[in-house]
C-alpha cells in the first residue's frame, strides 16, 4: 500500500494514482508479481477510488485498461469505459493515451493516432503518446512521418534501458539499418543477443530462418533468457507456434515486417483468444482486415 493511502484511506486521488501504477507496471518489465495479481491490485484500488469519488476519469480509464489486459478480455465494455472516462475529463492525457493504445491494438490505426495526437495537443512532452503515434505511422506505411515524430524533442532523453525489440523494426522501416544494428544489440533484457539474426529475419520475412532461430535459442539458453516473453522476435523468425501471448505493450503485429504472421493460423487464433475478432464482428473490421464468410477473417 502506498504511503498516501495509508495516511488517508479516504484520499480518492491517491487510490486512483495507485490503481494506475498497478495497471501499468507489469508492462514495464516489473515481474515480482504476475500480470493477474497486478491487475487485481489495480482493480481493487480503482474501486476504492470510485467508491469515494465516482467521477474520477483516470480511475475509469484504469478499469477500462484492465478489462483488455487479462481474460475474459471484455473489449466492448472496455471501449465504452474509456469513452466514459473521456466524457468526464476530455483533457486527461493518460485516458487519451490508453484509449488510443486500445484502438491501435485493435487495428483501428487512424482512430488510435487521433487519440495520441489529442494527448500531445494537451501535453507536447508526453513521450509515450509520441511513441505510439510513431508506431501507428510505421504500421500505416508512413515511415517518413514516423521518423519525424521519433526525432522530435520528446525522444531526446530516452534511456537505453527503454529500448524494446519493436524499435529495431521501426529503424529498418525508417531506412536506418545502422541504427537498427545498434538497437538490436541493446534491447531490454537481451543485451548481447546476436542482433544481426533478428535484423536478417525482419528484412527477409517469409524465408526460412530456422538456423538463425537455432543460434538464437542457443544464446538464450546460455543466458537464461525466456524467448516466449518476446513474441515479436519469435514471430520474425517464423516461430509462430511458440508464441504464448501477443502482449509486449508494442504495436508490433500490425507492422509491415509482420505481414506473414497476420496471415497465419496462429494470428487468427490470437485475435479470437483476446476477443478482437468478436469485437470486429460487432463494430466493424479495421481497414486492413475483412470478414471471410460468417465466421472468419483475413488481414493484409
Amino acid at each position: 500500500m502506498s504511503r498516501p493511502v495509508a495516511l488517508d484511506p479516504n484520499f480518492a486521488a491517491a487510490w486512483e494514482a495507485l490503481s494506475a501504477t498497478y495497471s501499468a507496471v507489469p508492462f514495464w518489465q516489473i515481474t515480482d508479481r504476475t500480470l493477474e495479481e497486478y491487475i487485481q491490485l489495480s482493480n481493487n484500488a480503482a474501486d476504492r477510488a470510485l467508491a469515494i469519488e465516482p467521477n474520477l476519469a483516470l480511475a475509469h480509464a484504469v478499469r477500462a485498461n484492465n478489462l483488455t489486459s487479462v481474460p475474459p478480455y471484455r473489449v466492448a465494455e472496455a471501449i465504452l469505459e474509456f469513452e466514459h472516462a473521456l466524457e468526464l475529463e476530455p483533457t486527461n492525457t493518460t485516458a487519451n493515451h490508453w484509449y488510443g493504445i486500445a484502438l491501435l491494438f485493435l487495428g483501428y490505426l487512424e482512430e488510435g493516432m487521433a487519440a495520441q495526437r489529442r494527448c500531445l495537443d494537451i501535453d507536447p512532452a508526453y513521450a509515450n503518446c509520441a511513441f505510439y503515434l510513431e508506431q501507428a505511422l510505421h504500421a500505416l506505411g508512413r515511415h517518413e512521418e514516423a521518423v519525424a515524430v521519433f526525432e522530435a524533442d520528446q525522444f531526446e532523453h530516452i534511456p537505453w534501458s527503454d529500448i524494446v525489440a519493436t524499435s529495431v523494426a521501426h529503424a529498418l522501416l525508417g531506412g536506418n539499418r545502422f541504427a537498427a544494428k545498434i538497437l538490436a544489440d541493446n534491447l531490454v533484457g537481451l543485451v548481447g543477443m546476436p542482433g544481426y539474426l533478428f535484423i536478417r529475419a525482419l528484412e527477409h520475412p517469409g524465408e526460412d530462418h530456422s538456423e538463425g532461430l537455432r543460434k538464437l535459442d542457443a544464446w538464450a539458453s546460455e543466458n537464461d533468457v525466456d524467448l516466449s516473453t518476446y513474441p515479436e522476435i519469435l514471430a520474425a523468425f517464423g516461430a509462430y507456434d511458440r508464441i504464448v501471448d501477443l502482449w509486449t505493450s508494442e504495436l508490433w503485429y500490425w507492422m509491415p515486417n509482420y505481414r506473414h504472421f497476420r496471415q497465419s493460423p496462429e494470428f487468427h487464433a490470437s485475435m479470437r483468444k483476446i476477443k478482437y475478432f468478436e469485437y470486429w464482428q460487432e463494430r466493424g473490421f479495421p481497414p486492413q482486415c475483412r470478414a471471410v464468410g460468417a465466421d472468419d477473417f483475413e488481414c493484409d
